[in-house]
């Protein structure tokens, strides 16, 4: 309401309003856990900065002037068994600013998640490995620096954790993160989005010592 540097208050702005409506459903055992949940949100009288123009220190003000609605489902798996271990989830997401009439391009469609652990008890140590791919993102959100935001290569990544239990107290880790060396880019959801998205960490190698008193 006050506003903010060289955007002007609004006495008169509303609050945002959501409504959200969300279907889970899950199972329980023993060792799994199974999850699926599909949902549907709609935003109304969002604020947002509009331009403003003959008002000199202020470039814009504050205002309700955006609607927007998503959709989506998510589904999961999780075993937490002896020796093996997994854990896999998949969602989707579709979201919109019905006012403006434009897609938020800035969120991947397609979120997929693997990740498998192993216990070598003879040894001492849990090996897991996680995959990650993002599907259908663009470089950034619409904004006016970046207008026809440009697709992403679909995301892919790799991660392998190593922990070897040398005694009760100390643990030995490895950790190679990207493992392939993948350019992988992130969409960038700043103000003024970066084209070409933000790049991604590269291929990197970290070793570690726990040792608890």
């Amino acid at each position: 309401m006050k506003g903010a540097a060289t955007v002007k208050g609004n006495p008169d702005v509303k609050p945002e309003h959501i409504a959200t409506q969300e279907l889970v459903y899950m199972l329980q055992t023993a060792d799994t856990l199974s999850e699926f949940v599909v949902y549907k949100s709609r935003w109304t009288d969002s604020i947002v900065s509009a331009p403003l123009t003959g008002d000199p220190g202020f470039s814009s003000r504050y205002v309700n002037a955006g609607n927007s609605k998503a959709y989506g489902a998510e589904a999961s798996f999780t075993l937490q068994g002896d020796p093996w271990t997994v854990e896999t989830s998949a969602s989707y997401v579709r979201s919109e600013n019905t006012s403006l009439n434009y897609d938020y391009v800035a969120f991947p469609k397609w979120i997929l998640n693997l990740g498998v652990g192993y216990r070598l008890p003879e040894y001492n140590t849990e090996l897991f490995v996680n995959n990650r791919a993002h599907l259908n993102a663009d470089e950034g959100q619409v904004a006016a620096s970046l207008p026809s935001p440009a697709a992403l290569k679909d995301y892919w990544r790799s991660d392998i954790h190593v922990t070897t239990h040398v005694n009760k107290q100390a643990s030995l880790t490895l950790d190679i993160r990207n493992l392939f060396d993948r350019a992988n880019a992130l969409p960038s959801t700043q103000t003024n989005p970066s084209p070409g998205g933000i790049p991604d960490e590269p291929r990197s190698i970290k070793l570690g010592v726990t040792y608890a008193l």
